[in-house]
């Protein structure tokens, strides 16, 4: 029957263009009208309301791109943001967010007219999509098209552009620039007058303040984040913040309260079939496990996450998962397999180009080295890690590296 009743449509063309109009317009509504849901305590039910639709979401969406309908892909963009994110679909994500920039893209020409708004935000959320997954110069591109367009952009939207490039900047390292950009997301949603955008403004300020080292400052903004995130009710702004303050009382060697935050972040997670996040805060409770001397656990949970980063396509998160498999297996005394993870994590590293999982994939094949009596390779490792962490200013790998180093002198006798 459905595809007699298409070849009937592909008979009709007016028709046609008619109906996939209409379903278009209608289904743009539904997600429009779902919005508010996707910031409160009801997001568990309209996702599962949107999942239920995805097939026709992804058909209105095309239908809205092709068609270059800029207001009606505007009035739907968040909704479909949102979801897509929060169900860690960012591939399709991508295809359906750059097929309708390309639609709305403006010609070379001198006298073209500017693109609409909605163009510019389509550009910040594929960079969203893109730090995702760890395409990070795909990302920079898409935030300089964004911020091309800051003067047409609203209030929320400025917000938006600038939480990207935040994210953007704490994965390149450089936190007092990402600092600066969480007090102009801060800024534009207290304009706005949005208690759940000021939740996720402090949550970015606590997470740059606890990379400069501000520890008291990063303990002060998560905490209010998490206050006026329980009074907003939205679960998955939630589960991220719990996240960053287990890491934070982690950090602090508080186990009696960074336990419980991850516990409860993973549950949300898993609740709203959040994959990236289930992959995070997995690979963050393996820390804390292999802090507390729990090999077994921490074993586990880095498996959990390198099987959930894999299935979503994270490079850079499976790269890290990786990372930390090679090191809780050299705390085990297991040496052949610490070498084999490590190595592999520094091609995922350098694949994905995160110098971190770089430098602490080279301090796992150091150290293990080391462990192993191999002076010689433990020593032009070492080297090489210290090079890397000393440009990116990373006083505790610094620190571990050079033990590594002094120890395969030591071997060597050089010491």
């Amino acid at each position: 029957l459905r595809q007699f009743a298409a070849e009937q449509l592909n008979s009709q063309p007016q028709r046609q263009a008619a109906l996939l109009d209409q379903h278009a317009r209608f289904y743009s509504a539904f997600m429009a009208g779902l919005s508010p849901d996707l910031r409160s305590q009801r997001q568990p039910q309209a996702l599962e309301a949107l999942s239920s639709a995805s097939g026709n979401l992804r058909q209105a969406w095309l239908h809205l791109a092709d068609s270059a309908q800029a207001d009606q892909m505007a009035a739907c963009l968040d909704t479909l943001y949102n979801f897509y994110n929060i169900k860690s679909w960012f591939l399709e994500g991508i295809e359906l967010f750059s097929s309708a920039a390309n639609a709305l893209r403006p010609a070379d020409a001198p006298t073209s007219a500017a693109p609409h708004p909605v163009f510019y935000a389509l550009q910040t959320r594929l960079a969203a999509f893109h730090i995702r997954l760890g395409q990070l110069d795909l990302a920079w591109s898409e935030l300089e098209e964004s911020a091309a367009g800051w003067e047409s952009l609203s209030l929320v939207e400025r917000a938006m552009q600038r939480s990207s490039l935040c994210s953007w900047l704490l994965k390149r390292g450089k936190y007092e620039q990402a600092f600066h950009a969480s007090a102009e997301v801060l800024h534009a949603y207290q304009q706005a007058g949005l208690e759940n955008g000021i939740a996720r403004a402090e949550m970015y300020l606590g997470t740059c303040q606890q990379h400069l080292g501000r520890m008291q400052e990063a303990l002060q903004h998560l905490q209010t984040s998490l206050q006026l995130c329980r009074q907003s009710g939205d679960p998955r702004l939630l589960l991220i913040i719990l996240d960053r303050l287990a890491g934070l009382y982690s950090h602090f060697g508080d186990s009696s309260q960074a336990l419980p935050c991850y516990t409860e972040a993973l549950q949300i997670s898993r609740d709203l079939g959040d994959l990236f996040f289930q992959g995070l805060v997995a690979n963050n409770l393996g820390a804390l496990h292999q802090e507390l001397a729990q090999y077994d656990q921490a074993l586990a949970r880095y498996q959990e996450s390198l099987a959930l980063c894999q299935k979503i396509g994270d490079r850079a998160g499976a790269a890290l998962a990786t990372s930390n498999l090679g090191e809780v297996s050299m705390l085990q005394g297991r040496f052949d397999h610490a070498i084999q993870y490590a190595e592999t994590a520094l091609a995922m590293g350098r694949e994905v180009d995160d110098s971190l999982t770089e430098i602490s994939a080279l301090c796992v094949i150091a150290e293990t080295s080391v462990q192993q009596g191999q002076a010689a390779r433990a020593g032009e490792v070492a080297l090489q890690g210290l090079r890397l962490a000393s440009a990116d200013q990373n006083i505790e790998m610094i620190a571990r590296l050079a033990v590594a180093l002094g120890g395969a002198l030591k071997i060597a006798g050089q010491l």
